[in-house]
């Protein structure tokens, strides 16, 4: 194929984005509030499944009451996490999977690692997904990257497990190095609406991969282009470096867009100020920025001159006649 032929190598510096630790402030359970919509559903009211889970009679019931006091209800019950993390425990050691794994969760966030991660494993060995992508992850920051594998491959239908396990593959993490299964796993991750698998994809397909993958600039253009729809500002700076260097077209063209450069970073900058993971991103691409509009500026005046110039030129030669 002619393009294939014509690809240039973009000069990229290949970001390794490699997520990172989850322990923040910011807590995050996989059912969110709305599961709390259950209560109602299931007619028991707040007090009735407070008065139940302090009964003693309903692991459920402490599961949802442990909900209750981490995402707090308003007036009826505040929120309270060590609370929840009281109400979880109560239902983890009766054997409830999903409190097992928001336990971990709290207990990981308050730096627990070793509790953490031996509940994640209980609720892991009850088939619980959630728990068994998160066991990976915590496996996986703490560089146990052969048996996190394992985890990620059991929660096949989890996106993040899945972008987790193209991640091992691609850099060799606890497995040999494998471009072909880190691609599989990437489009799984996809499939299933990771945006960073679609942005590793387009990384993999803009550099290339040894001999198993061939760099292919219009593949890779057209998933940055997919994620970047999402505002994910890593695929919009690269989009933009794309369009600075010279992005080859599917009409095999090559073609360089400083303005539209321009238009990816700022959109770029802006969504990477919304989460820690990308802040890195938003700094590379405010320093390119400032290049590109030094050159669109300099564009500018020298096309202001031109024409300056082409006006007097035109006013000399209508005197001299």
């Amino acid at each position: 194929m002619r393009t294939i032929k014509r690809l240039i190598r973009f000069n990229m510096v290949l970001l390794m984005m490699i997520p990172t630790s989850s322990r923040t402030s910011s807590i995050v359970l996989p059912e969110g509030r709305s599961i709390l919509g259950s209560v109602n559903e299931s007619a028991i009211s707040i007090k009735d499944a407070v008065r139940k889970a302090q009964s003693g009679l309903d692991s459920d019931s402490k599961y949802v009451l442990g909900l209750m006091f981490f995402y707090g209800m308003g007036d009826e019950l505040e929120k309270n996490v060590d609370r929840a993390i009281q109400s979880f425990r109560e239902a983890s050691i009766e054997g409830h999977a999903k409190s097992q794994r928001n336990l971990a969760i709290l207990l990981w966030n308050q730096n627990k690692t070793n509790s953490a991660e031996a509940w994640m494993r209980r609720a892991a060995s009850n088939e619980d997904e959630h728990a068994q992508w998160m066991l990976g992850h915590m496996l996986y920051e703490n560089k146990n990257f052969k048996e996190a594998l394992v985890w990620f491959e059991r929660a096949s239908s989890n996106p993040q497990a899945m972008h987790y396990l193209g991640i091992l593959h691609e850099y060799g993490l606890g497995t040999p190095r494998d471009y072909t299964e880190a691609l599989h796993a990437y489009e799984r991750g996809m499939e299933l609406g990771n945006r960073d698998s679609t942005f590793h994809l387009g990384l993999m397909y803009a550099n290339g991969r040894s001999d198993t993958i061939a760099q292919d600039s219009v593949k890779a253009g057209l998933l940055f282009k997919q994620c970047a729809d999402a505002n994910h500002p890593a695929c919009l700076f690269y989009l933009a470096r794309m369009c600075v260097e010279g992005k080859i077209y599917s009409d095999d063209s090559i073609r360089v867009d400083h303005e539209m450069a321009q238009y990816y970073l700022l959109r770029s900058i802006r969504f990477s100020k919304s989460s820690t993971k990308y802040s890195h991103i938003g700094d590379r691409a405010t320093k390119l920025l400032s290049q590109i509009q030094s050159i669109i500026q300099d564009t500018q005046r020298r096309i202001i001159n031109m024409q300056r110039q082409y006006v007097q030129r035109g006013a000399r030669e209508t005197t001299d006649l």
